[in-house]
């Protein structure tokens, strides 16, 4: 076998050591953001955990030279610093294959165990009967039953020790599987939205970038809505960034409500949300938009701590609908467009990217 026991709760312990930390951490970037005065927008929370487990020295390197040049850090300097070195970063499913493969190897060595049990219970039992059968008149030596009887007594000490091996092997699986758990819980993190529980852009990305691969899609329509709350900032700043997230987790609730299980909504961004809708046509994604749009318009928002009347805040959609060789980028992008058009063109609207192309035909 490639590990004793001793050596396999060594193993598993520093696994879990390395990855359990990991949800402290979590509640030290909150703590950091906090400091800086800065919402915990997914790139800015992604950069700093990072930084403070100190897996990337070249992002560190930047970080601590503007802190020596004594800038700040701020939401657009860690927006950079994230579409630098965070958006290809892959850590939660790499850790969970690692921590797969770590569970077939356990497998494996508890397989073994349960093998040498097992033989070593045939053996006994095979003892045994060679002992019964010492009894007989013929065998004429009381030290041929002693020897048997050492026998039957050691293999019931193997028996006993290999008993107490499957439970190490157990011991140390459940380790593992605690571990898988965590990495479960961080991988989740990583697609997550701290502030809206929604998916993040990462975890949107990818959604799209599978989603659009012609096995998956098989010819069938898919619609892109892409929205942003008008005039955040204004209200942010009058109010403050307290009353702003509850405004992002009011809309994030919104989107949520309206949209099916198939469909991926995600904060892509400050006050931006994108809602990828498999199998949904243009017509439909447009009506959907318009009755978010609607919902959010007409709700009286009222602050939590003091009860001040907040008035009402509106949201801009852009629709775009995809068409065969577009690339998830390009799709985006065209959804985007869609939606600075129609912050243009009087805010609180939906526009789609047809009306783009139909003006530019013009």
């Amino acid at each position: 076998m490639a590990f004793t026991p001793t050596q396999l709760q060594i193993v598993s312990g520093c696994l879990m050591s390395d990855v359990v930390e990991k949800p402290e951490l979590g509640k030290t970037v909150l703590e950091e953001l906090s400091k800086l005065n800065i919402a915990p927008l997914p790139e800015c929370y992604e950069v700093l955990y990072v930084h403070l487990r100190g897996s990337n020295a070249d992002m560190s390197a930047q970080i601590q030279a503007r802190q020596d040049d004594g800038l700040p850090l701020d939401e657009d300097f860690l927006t950079r610093l994230c579409d630098q070195y965070c958006r290809n970063s892959e850590l939660g499913p790499v850790l969970a294959e690692s921590v797969e493969q770590m569970l077939t190897q356990i497998d494996d060595i508890k397989g073994v165990a349960q093998g040498l049990t097992a033989s070593s219970e045939d053996f006994c039992n095979d003892v045994e009967s060679i002992a019964s059968s010492a009894d007989a008149p013929d065998l004429g030596s009381t030290d041929v039953k002693s020897i048997i009887e050492k026998l039957v007594s050691t293999a019931a000490e193997a028996t006993r020790r290999n008993s107490e091996l499957e439970g190490e092997l157990t011991q140390a699986m459940s380790n593992v599987q605690s571990l898988k758990d965590a990495v479960k819980e961080i991988e989740h993190d990583a697609f997550t939205d701290f502030l809206t529980k929604l998916g993040n852009r990462r975890r949107f990305d990818n959604f799209l970038d599978t989603q659009l691969k012609p096995d998956v899609r098989e010819g069938k329509p898919f619609s892109l809505i892409v929205g942003d709350v008008d005039h955040f900032k204004k209200f942010n700043d009058t109010y403050g960034h307290q009353v702003g997230d509850q405004v992002l987790r009011f809309v994030a609730a919104i989107l949520s409500k309206h949209t099916k299980g198939q469909d991926l909504v995600a904060r892509y961004g400050g006050e931006e949300f994108a809602i990828a809708l498999p199998n949904t046509t243009l017509e439909n994604a447009h009506k959907l938009a318009d009755q978010i749009r609607g919902a959010i318009a007409k709700k009286k928002l009222v602050s939590k701590t003091t009860n001040e009347d907040l008035g009402s805040v509106t949201i801009s959609f852009g629709v775009a609908h995809y068409a065969e060789g577009l690339s998830p980028g390009a799709f985006f992008e065209f959804a985007d467009r869609a939606l600075y058009h129609a912050k243009n063109t009087g805010r609180n609207r939906v526009a789609t990217f047809e009306e783009i192309r139909e003006r530019e035909a013009s």
